[in-house]
């Protein structure tokens, strides 16, 4: 018996059919082809509000010397905050899932003398 025939009878002796279709066929990230950047590297305080073009995650990179960071799915409530009020944060990155129609927003604020700045993208997901 090859090992591969040899692991799948083990699967079928532990999991069901309909659980393999479950596991399946949950989302993962899509190809970096599919990813959409809405901003690039900005630098200074931001408050940014978008509707998702499809499922899938956001993903904001920060840059340097961030005070604070909020990122929401305003349809679940879904929410992250990071915030230092003595030292400034250095290149957090946050990310929330979403659905196709989700709203979202980002508020940002950065300490004066940033010098790398800020990425948000969208990251669409496969299956699901």
């Amino acid at each position: 018996m090859s090992l591969k025939a040899y692991l799948q009878a083990l699967l079928n002796l532990f999991i069901k059919k309909s659980e393999t279709e479950f596991i399946g066929a949950q989302a993962l990230p899509g190809s970096k082809s599919g990813i959409i950047t809405y901003y690039y590297q900005y630098k200074g305080d931001m408050i940014v509000t978008e509707v998702a073009p499809a499922n899938g995650w956001l993903n904001i990179i920060c840059g340097n010397l961030i005070k604070y960071v909020y990122l929401e799915n305003s349809n679940s409530y879904l929410t992250t905050r990071l915030e230092n009020l003595s030292d400034p944060l250095q290149w957090p990155q946050l990310f929330v899932p979403l659905k196709k129609g989700d709203s979202w927003r980002i508020e940002l604020g950065v300490r004066e003398g940033q010098t790398e700045g800020t990425t948000i993208k969208f990251i669409p997901s496969n299956g699901g």
